[in-house]
Order: structure tokens, then C-alpha cells, then sequence
């Protein structure tokens, strides 16, 4: 059975790996690369840049995909659970964050 999950990945710039994972095992993710930090004085003060991916597929896909993904980064952090978030309380949700957006905040 698919299910939406939400994975949280430190993997920084090897994130698009366990998303070719993920794809690879037939799940569909919703995935934005975090910006490019390269000459911005402040970026060397960032210690972790964690990542929030949306995956629809079966607990055996995403499974496979985050241990093949754990397999080769054997220092990177990758959890997943089920989002367990009701549709209206989604809907709801994306409601509130584009007035936020629209209002400057």
C-alpha cells in the first residue's frame, strides 16, 4: 500500500542520491535542492543543512531506497515516517503558509 512519507536527510549535497534512490524504487518524491551557499561570507558558520523530503510509496520502496542510500554514506543521518497529517489539516496548512508568504512573513 503507498502512503505519503516525510524523510529527513544531513546528507547536505549527496541528498539528490537518495532521491535517485527513491525514484528508483518507483516512489515519487517532492524534493527542492537547498541553495548554493559557494562565496556567501556567513555559510562557513552553518554547522548542518538537514533536508525534508515528501515521498509517496510503499514502506518496502522507501525502505530499500534509505538502505542502499545508508549503504554508501555510511556517515549520513536518514529518517522516515508516515504522514499521518489529515488532508484538510494539510490543506489547511498550505493555506496559512502562502498568506505567510503573501504577507512577508
Amino acid at each position: 500500500m503507498s502512503e505519503t512519507w516525510r524523510i529527513w536527510s544531513d546528507a547536505g549535497p549527496r541528498d539528490s542520491v537518495l532521491v535517485q534512490f527513491l525514484r528508483e524504487e518507483g516512489v515519487r518524491v517532492q524534493w527542492q535542492p537547498p541553495d548554493e551557499l559557494r562565496g556567501v561570507e556567513w555559510a562557513s558558520d552553518i554547522q548542518q543543512v538537514v533536508s525534508m523530503l515528501i515521498a509517496t510509496g510503499t514502506a518496502a520502496a522507501v525502505k530499500t531506497a534509505i538502505d542502499r542510500f545508508r549503504q554508501r554514506y555510511k556517515d549520513a543521518h536518514v529518517s522516515a515516517e508516515i504522514d499521518t497529517a489529515k488532508p484538510e489539516d494539510k490543506a489547511q496548512a498550505e493555506s496559512r503558509d502562502e498568506t505567510c508568504t503573501a504577507n512577508g512573513g
